[in-house]
This record gives structure tokens, C-alpha cells and sequence, in this order.
């Protein structure tokens, strides 16, 4: 996987995006699979930035790790002031969680 930045030098506080040796594996079966290891870098104000890979090399994982949807297996993320420690999953009932995947997984 690359990211591409197109940016001006900044300041450390035009930051909105830090990632800091993010790791994340899956699990298929007994073998553990590696997505991403140690990956590192920050998003500014004002960047344009352009992620390019071939499938399965951990565009989506990333994204998801970023919007909270998923947590990486270490390393931490912040956004704003949020910290990945802060995305955590709701404490919802079993079956609010099964409402709330089926209902996002349905075509439009």
C-alpha cells in the first residue's frame, strides 16, 4: 500500500489524522494474517492525499481503523482530539448488534 501526500510543510498542529505504528492482523481459522504493520503517518489540514494498492494490501482496514469501525491490534490513531483508545464499539444488546449489521450490509 502507498499514501501519497501533496502538501505543505506544516506545523505538528495542523495534524487532524495520526497514525502511530499501527498494526492489524485478522484471524482465518489458526493462521493469523497480517494487514498492517507499524504503518505511521499523519494527515494534515488542507492535504490532499491519494491511497493506491493492489487488493488485500490493507486500504479498507485502514479506513476502517480511522473511522472507528475497527481497532488496531496496537499502535494508536487519533482524530482530533480522539484518541483510538475512544473508538471503541458501544456496550449495545446482542441483538442490537445483529440489527445494526444487518441493516448496514442491505443494498441500496
Amino acid at each position: 500500500m502507498t499514501v501519497l501526500h501533496i502538501s505543505e510543510a506544516r506545523t505538528g498542529e495542523d495534524v487532524l489524522i495520526a497514525l502511530s505504528d499501527v498494526s492489524k492482523s485478522y484471524r482465518r481459522g489458526a493462521q493469523i494474517v497480517p494487514v498492517l504493520t507499524k504503518l505511521t503517518f499523519d494527515i494534515r489540514r488542507k492535504e490532499f492525499l491519494a491511497l493506491m494498492g493492489p487488493s488485500g494490501s490493507g486500504k479498507s482496514t485502514m479506513l476502517n481503523l480511522i473511522a472507528g469501525i475497527d481497532s488496531p491490534d496496537q499502535g494508536s490513531i487519533k482524530v482530533g482530539e480522539r484518541t483510538s483508545r475512544c473508538f471503541r464499539k458501544p456496550n449495545l444488546p446482542t441483538g442490537a448488534r445483529r440489527t445494526w449489521a444487518s441493516s448496514s450490509s442491505s443494498t441500496i
